[in-house]
């Protein structure tokens, strides 16, 4: 039996955290619930192995059960030695979230497979009649992975005073002083973008999908 570990500790305390949770959280529901219909799934204490969906931590361990890490790491050619050198000789199941990522472990002599989520086409669908107005939308931490700082400049140099185009930018950082600064100069000349910083649950994030993409 298997059990994938929730380490948010907002898990434990935060009554809404089902319907508001971080990225790697949705991995850790879309999996345990994948191992529920599989009859594979059980609670930490009574599971044989017990899985992590971590980029950087890869020392847990829960009391003496088999470890295992479904690595969702970004790197494009080649892995941190920090990563290399937390996994080289451990007794560990590792799974990557794409091939790509695999065959960047398997490249360093350490044993990956790929695991591929999916996605839950029961819940992510259209929800609300799509909007009129052509809109991009960027859904993301405004961190310095994210390239929010070349989507706000290249959204500006293409659709300035075009008022036909928008731009949603939802932003679950709560640092974001310079980038409201950033987004009103440019709004100031003409670029129509509107920006959201309130947390929304998932149910919240579909709908915001749901008005401005097609499904099909």
């Amino acid at each position: 039996m298997i059990h994938l570990f929730e380490e948010d500790p907002r898990y434990y305390s935060d009554r809404t955290f089902q319907d508001n949770h971080g990225s790697f959280s949705v991995i850790n529901y879309g999996i345990n619930n994948g191992l529920k219909e599989l009859g594979l799934y059980s609670e930490p204490d009574l599971a044989k192995y017990i899985g992590f969906a971590s980029s950087l931590n890869f020392h847990q361990q829960y009391k003496d059960k088999q470890s295992f890490y479904i690595t969702v790491w970004e790197t494009i050619n080649k892995l941190t030695d920090f990563h290399i050198q937390m996994l080289q000789g451990k007794n560990k199941i590792l799974f990557g979230m794409s091939d790509q990522i695999t065959n960047l472990y398997l490249k360093e002599g350490i044993e990956c497979k790929t695991l591929h989520c999916g996605c839950d086409t029961n819940f992510w669908h259209q929800t609300l009649s799509k909007d009129e107005i052509f809109t991009f939308v960027h859904i993301n931490s405004s961190n310095v992975r994210s390239g929010l700082d070349l989507t706000l400049q290249a959204f500006h140099l293409a659709f300035q005073n075009n008022k036909n185009v928008r731009l949603i930018v939802k932003d679950t950082n709560t640092n974001v002083d310079i980038l409201k600064a950033r987004i009103q100069e440019l709004k100031n000349k003409g670029s129509n973008i509107e920006y959201i910083t309130t947390r929304s649950t998932k149910q919240e994030v579909r709908d915001l999908y749901s008005r401005y993409r097609d499904w099909e």
